[in-house]
């Protein structure tokens, strides 16, 4: 028993929240601790026991997320800027006006935003020190983040984007890795 527990419990470790892209179809592993069931059940041979590994599988037809997120750096450099989430929202002013005898209302797009908001640890690279120089004002508040996102649909054909840092959170706790929330607006 003790060996098919470590070869399920090495799997389980190995490809939990394992993800992936095939063909367009974006796939997620994710698997429990192995469990031992039915010990020393009596069979022919002696007695036997049972080791399951619980898991799900979760599979998306053609996803179109972003994989990957980069910072420029340089001339032509770019890092990749490890986050934990990232939430891209675009977001329109409407002026809505009521349209004489009719019954619903016309809405005209007046301006409209691009926003992202980074999750991420707290680390020592450039993009991190840049953030942290804004912060305390040894770097203009007006500077421009040349970005290159990249999705999983089509990595051959990033999108840049240039856009100014908004916001910048970065809360302070001693029971927690040091954290970076960012607001980035066009």
């Amino acid at each position: 028993m003790q060996i098919g527990y470590t070869i399920l419990d090495e799997f389980s470790k190995k490809f939990n929240n394992y993800q992936t892209v095939v063909d367009g179809e974006w796939v997620k592993l994710s698997f429990d601790t192995p469990v031992p069931m039915r010990n020393f059940v009596q069979s022919e041979i002696g007695y036997r026991a049972s080791v399951y590994a619980f898991g799900t599988l979760i599979i998306s037809e053609d996803v179109n997320d972003f994989s990957k997120i980069e910072y420029k750096i340089g001339t032509n450099d770019y890092q990749e800027v490890r986050f934990l989430s990232a939430t891209i929202a675009y977001a329109g002013v409407l002026n809505t006006t009521k349209i004489s005898g009719q019954q619903l209302s016309k809405s005209i797009k007046q301006e409209a935003g691009l926003t992202m908001t980074i999750n991420m640890m707290k680390s020592t690279d450039s993009f991190c020190t840049d953030i942290e120089d804004i912060m305390f004002g040894s770097k203009s508040g007006n500077s421009d983040f040349d970005f290159k996102l990249t999705k999983t649909s089509d990595p051959t054909n990033p999108i840049t984007v240039t856009m100014k840092l908004d916001s910048a959170t970065n809360p302070f706790s001693k029971t927690a890795a040091p954290s970076y929330t960012l607001v980035f607006r066009r």
